[in-house]
C-alpha cells in the first residue's frame, strides 16, 4: 500500500514520494509533467516548453551511447559558424552560419542542404533548434526490424 509519507532510505535520511507518473521513459515523464505546468500559468507554458525540449535531446543522446534509434531527431539545426565538408569527398561544399532543416537517417546522423550538395554534420557543429519524431525508426521497427544495432 502507498502511502504519502516520506519514505526512509538509511537512518534518519527521508526522500518525498514523487506522484504517480507515466514510466515508459524521460519523454513520457517529462510530457506529463508539461501538462501538468502548462495548466498552472504562462511561466508553465515556457517551463513545459524547455523541459519537452530538454527530454528529446536526452533521449537523442541516450539512444546514440546505447547503439538504439533514438525515437526524437533534429528538425531545425542553427551552425554559429560556417562548415565545411571534410576532405577529399566534401571538401567544395560549405554551410554558411545560418537556420537549416536538418535531414536525418534512421540513427538521428545529421546533415543539411547547402550549396555544392548535401553535407553531414558532427554534434559540436550544431546547436538543435526544434525536434520531430523519428519517423524513419518507426517505420522500421513496424516493418519487423529490430531498433536496436548490432
Amino acid at each position: 500500500m502507498q502511502t504519502n509519507s516520506p519514505a526512509v532510505d538509511g537512518p534518519g535520511l527521508e526522500r518525498g514520494v514523487r506522484p504517480p507518473a507515466p514510466k515508459r521513459g524521460t519523454v513520457d515523464y517529462a510530457d506529463w509533467l508539461a501538462d501538468k505546468l502548462h495548466a498552472t500559468n504562462d511561466y508553465g507554458k515556457d517551463a513545459a516548453a524547455l523541459l519537452m525540449f530538454q527530454a528529446r535531446a536526452l533521449e537523442y543522446m541516450t539512444a546514440a551511447r546505447t547503439q538504439c534509434a533514438p525515437a526524437w531527431v533534429p528538425d531545425r539545426v542553427m551552425l554559429a559558424k560556417p562548415v565545411r565538408g571534410d576532405f577529399p569527398i566534401g571538401h567544395n561544399v560549405v554551410a554558411e552560419a545560418n537556420v537549416y532543416t536538418a535531414q536525418c537517417n534512421r540513427w538521428g546522423a545529421v546533415s543539411v542542404r547547402a550549396p555544392g550538395g548535401m553535407l553531414g554534420l558532427k554534434p559540436g557543429e550544431f546547436e538543435v533548434v526544434s525536434w520531430r519524431a523519428n519517423e524513419a525508426a518507426e517505420r522500421s521497427s513496424s516493418a519487423g526490424t529490430a531498433p536496436r544495432r548490432s
